[in-house]
Order: structure tokens, then sequence, then C-alpha cells
């Protein structure tokens, strides 16, 4: 399973990010954005750990809003990412679990019933309360696998009528898909990388 971490970005934003190896954070495109604001970003790993973000090992995607950075680790201690199921995913009116930051305690974490109300492209869209600094958390499905990364909450266009607020995420699968052709170069080492 992913294991989370907090950021804070050089502009003051605080969010989450999952480990998808020992050495790699996935997290969104608005809160670390460039590889000069990776170097500024502070992460705090599980059990409260500071880990130093490697900006050399750097790809980021502004139109499915992720980032995946690496973290400074010992030569060779770095790990390939994991591989996440590829399934179809969630469908309308599936039950999700957010796991997202408690704001009152800096090191813990709470889990958040979602209901998927859209599924339509790479994004989903799902009721439930998420908070600040939730930004980045992983959503998994009930069965555990992860399928979506959280990226906003706010109010769709009603048409003039009252809008609904409403969670949004990317899925996993839309991320591994484009990230497929840089997995090498994330292999534990540290080749540079590219933004999107």
């Amino acid at each position: 399973m992913a294991r989370l971490v907090r950021l804070r970005s050089p502009s003051g934003n605080a969010g989450c990010g999952y480990l998808i190896a020992p050495d790699l954070v996935l997290t969104c495109h608005h809160l670390v954005p460039t590889r000069s604001a990776a170097r500024l970003t502070g992460i705090l790993g599980p059990a409260g750990h500071r880990r130093r973000p490697d900006p050399g090992r750097f790809v980021t995607c502004r139109s499915l809003d992720y980032t995946l950075v690496g973290l400074e680790c010992r030569p060779g201690s770095g790990a390939a990412p994991e591989d996440p199921p590829r399934s179809s995913g969630p469908a309308p009116h599936d039950e999700l679990v957010l796991v997202q930051p408690r704001p009152t305690d800096p090191s813990g974490f709470r889990l958040t019933r979602l209901r998927v109300t859209d599924t339509a492209g790479p994004f989903l869209r799902y009721d439930g309360r998420t908070t600040y600094g939730s930004s980045g958390a992983p959503i998994f499905d009930t069965c555990w696998q992860l399928v979506a990364m959280h990226q906003r909450r706010g109010c769709l266009d009603g048409g003039g009528r009252t809008a609904a607020i409403v969670g949004e995420g990317v899925r996993v699968a839309a991320v591994v898909a484009r990230l497929d052709p840089e997995r090498d170069r994330f292999r534990g080492g540290s080749d540079g990388a590219r933004g999107t």
C-alpha cells in the first residue's frame, strides 16, 4: 500500500503525496510545479522523518495535475515503482476511501468515505468531505486498490442553479499511462527528468 507523506510548498501551501517506491513521491502539480519548487519543498515522511527532494529525478504534467519527484537516498537504495493495478476503475455510485490529513494532528491521517458521481475521462468526481491540505492524497477502492489521487474540491457549474460541491481526483491509470515511457529513468538513479 502507498505510504503517505506531507508536503509544504515554498509558497506555504500544504498538501500530501505518497511514496510509490522508497525514494519516489507522487503528488499534485499545483503543489510542486517546477524543479526549483521541488528543491525547496519540505517533505515529512512516514513516522515523521524529514526527507530531502532530489530534483534531478522530476517529471510533472500540468494537464493531469501530477508531479513525480525523487527523494535523496543512499546510492543503490532506490527501488522500482510499484505497478498499480490497471483495472477499469470505479463506476458511478461506487464507494471509495480517501486517506487525508487530520487538520489538528500534523502527523495523523484519517479515512474518509467518498461516493463516485462521475467517471468521464482521466478524472473522477465524488461526494464526500475533504479538508484543506488533502491535495495529493491517495484514494482507494473498497478492496484497497489505489485508484486515484485527490486534487481539489470545488463547485460544479450549476447552469444558473445552486452548484454542487464535489471532489476531483486524477485516475492512477491515467498517470501510469503517461509515466510508462519515463519509468526506467526513475529506477533508483538521478538521470534528470523533464516536465510536460
